[in-house]
């Protein structure tokens, strides 16, 4: 598979269907992860990779102004990432045809060294986030290349985590967040790190008016993360950058697993699978599910 990406790579470089790919090299840092590359020659095509270390989101870049200076970009993407693709496109912010998508099957990334909190994850594990996922052959691409393999083995953590919480109290409820909150830093890497966080001025920075308080303390943590879930209510699409990215090892993708679910179940709206869908926050349907008025 990796044969047929590099020769698929080159040639894109080759015939200047793309002036740069956007895909993975093997890092120097010793432990052998893969890091996002920016290949420009076709000779250096030789240089990309795919495997279970190719953990980042590489639609992240495609918004950014130095990448879009590069010229037309081809980039590489697994289940999750092409459907942040789409979600882009759907939400205007990539136009249709200034992006060559390249679908890579997978078959689950494994959990970095960084990770943390979620119980029974191991570094080398495959990553929770995987083994429910529905999208390890990419859709909506440009080309497509390899075929996922069967049934992953392991548990779906979050999941259970999720359904942990909800059998709990209100009192137990605020105690679990409470304590995880309490340990952010406001580093704002998860912001960072999610393809679908694209504001050029996100409301935590803003100081005229300030609407949350930007002290790494539980009240402006509570506001900062509880509005950063909410408006991707709806939008993620589960790639997991955002708990990765987090150095505190905050189970970010409970709240936003289980903002995905209600969507899906009050609105039948999935984030990045229908190019031609519209988005649950700006479509009104008149059978719309109410019941979460009060």
């Amino acid at each position: 598979m990796e044969a047929e990406l590099r020769d698929l790579a080159r040639r894109v470089l080759e015939s200047g269907e793309a002036a740069v790919v956007i895909g993975y090299r093997r890092g120097s840092n010793g432990d052998g992860t893969a890091l996002p590359a920016f290949v420009r020659s076709p000779a250096a095509a030789g240089e990309l990779i795919f495997d279970a270390t190719c953990r980042a989101n590489l639609t992240r870049y495609l918004l950014r102004a130095e990448v879009r200076a590069l010229g037309k970009p081809a980039v590489i993407l697994k289940g999750c990432d092409a459907r942040a693709l789409v979600q882009l496109r759907v939400e205007n912010k990539v136009a249709p045809g200034s992006v060559i998508a390249i679908g890579v099957a997978c078959d689950g990334v494994r959990e970095p060294q960084s990770v943390r909190g979620m119980k029974g994850s191991r570094v080398g594990d495959i990553a929770s986030k995987c083994i429910a996922c529905r999208d390890r052959d990419p859709a909506n691409t440009d080309h497509a290349i390899g075929k996922a393999g069967g049934a992953l083995d392991g548990k779906d953590r979050v999941a259970e985590r999720i359904a942990e919480i909800e059998r709990a109290t209100p009192a137990e409820r605020w105690r679990f967040w409470a304590e995880e909150l309490s340990r952010c830093v406001r580093c704002y890497a998860c912001r960072q790190a999610c393809p679908l966080c694209y504001c050029e001025r996100c409301i935590a920075d803003k100081s005229q008016p300030r609407w949350i308080d930007p002290s790494p303390h539980l009240r402006g943590n509570l506001a900062f993360h509880i509005i950063r879930a909410q408006h991707l209510g709806g939008r993620c699409v589960g790639c997991g950058q955002c708990e990765e990215a987090c150095p505190m090892g905050i189970p970010l993708m409970l709240l936003n697993r289980k903002l995905s679910a209600l969507v899906a179940e009050r609105f039948q709206y999935e984030p990045g699978r229908d190019p031609q869908a519209k988005p649950a926050i700006g479509e009104f349907r008149l059978d719309d599910e109410n019941s979460f008025f009060r």
